[in-house]
């Protein structure tokens, strides 16, 4: 079977979305999950919000939300994840290319794709490798830490 990768314009079901919530919630730590009804209303009401898809045959084997701010000719992969069954077949790295390849399409005059991953420290990462496996991966890629950026965000659960 083969993988295609499809930039999904409307979501067609429930299922669907159960499909990509059980990939998203296997593959990050607690602590960066939002709330999936959070995600959901991005995507139907923010036209600059997309959701990109890897799937065999009907079945998502993997998927990428991508933020593209065309007023600062760039874009954010907000998250990106392969079913843990279907990792080490190039699916991840594939779909991460797709998702590049998007991005110029969208932004105009793109200067590129902007993501965060924690860096990983030997003491640091957690039992399940995810800080490191993530680092590891976009670097095998060709991406570049931008040393010295800091930043403040409010958390999804912080009340202002």
């Amino acid at each position: 079977m083969s993988v295609d990768f499809v930039l999904v314009e409307k979501p067609d079901s429930l299922a669907f979305f159960r499909q990509i919530e059980r990939i998203y919630l296997d593959s990050f730590p607690v602590s960066q999950i939002r709330p999936n009804k959070m995600i959901i209303r991005m995507l139907e009401f923010d036209p600059n919000y997309y959701l990109l898809v890897a799937r065999e045959d009907y079945f998502i084997v993997g998927f990428s939300l991508l933020y593209a701010f065309n007023e600062l000719n760039a874009a954010f992969l907000d998250f990106m994840a392969i079913d843990k069954t279907y990792r080490g077949r190039s699916i991840g790295s594939e779909l991460f290319r797709y998702t590049l390849n998007v991005s110029r399409r969208l932004v105009v005059n793109s200067i590129g794709v902007f993501f965060e991953v924690e860096r990983e420290s030997p003491l640091e990462y957690d039992m399940e490798g995810f800080k490191y496996r993530g680092v590891r991966f976009y670097r095998r890629h060709g991406a570049k830490v931008l040393e010295n950026v800091h930043y403040m965000g409010v958390s999804p659960r912080t009340r202002t």
